[in-house]
């Protein structure tokens, strides 16, 4: 049996800088993964929507990326607002590379946001999840369920998870 080698994350918030290193893993989980959207889906967001001059704004003004490093190198990532709305903090992308996977990156990407966003004064952390395979580990995040949206954005069924921070 192989044992599990423990993984040394960290977590680097992404500043314009970063943004060429970001985007090639981007791209990699795209491809990978996220079967629910479809190729046209996958090239807007490519294409035109997570681009470069978008991500150097949002950057400045709502949005927060979050970068997972193994051995100082982009393994994961968690894209969110850095924003508050009435004290609740929102995220819309996490993804770690499958061989980084169950190995405490992605709870790692979570709690580092979530610390980040208490910070700021939040008292409440959401997300909408398309895949129900991923309900497990927002449930083991201690996540809750608290709805579902059928054909929400990109005509994808939508399940709306929350914690209290």
């Amino acid at each position: 049996m192989k044992k599990n080698k423990k993984v040394n994350f960290k977590i680097k918030i992404a500043t314009k800088e970063d943004l060429a290193k970001f985007l090639r893993i981007f791209k990699i989980a795209l491809k990978k993964d996220f079967k629910e959207y479809s190729l046209v889906e996958k090239k807007f967001f490519l294409k035109e929507y997570f681009v470069k001059e978008n991500l150097t704004k949002w950057l400045k003004d709502s949005m927060i990326i979050l970068l997972l490093l193994a051995n100082e190198k982009e393994v994961g990532f968690l894209i969110g607002n850095k924003n508050l709305w009435g004290g609740v903090a929102s995220f819309s992308w996490v993804w770690v590379e499958k061989k980084f996977r169950n190995k405490g990156g992605g709870s790692f990407l979570l709690k580092s946001y979530e610390n980040i966003m208490k910070k700021k004064g939040a008292h409440q952390i959401m997300v909408l999840v398309t895949n129900p395979k991923n309900f497990q580990f927002y449930h083991k995040n201690k996540y809750r369920l608290g709805g579902y949206i059928p054909r929400c954005f990109f005509k994808l069924d939508h399940w709306w998870w929350y914690k209290n921070v």
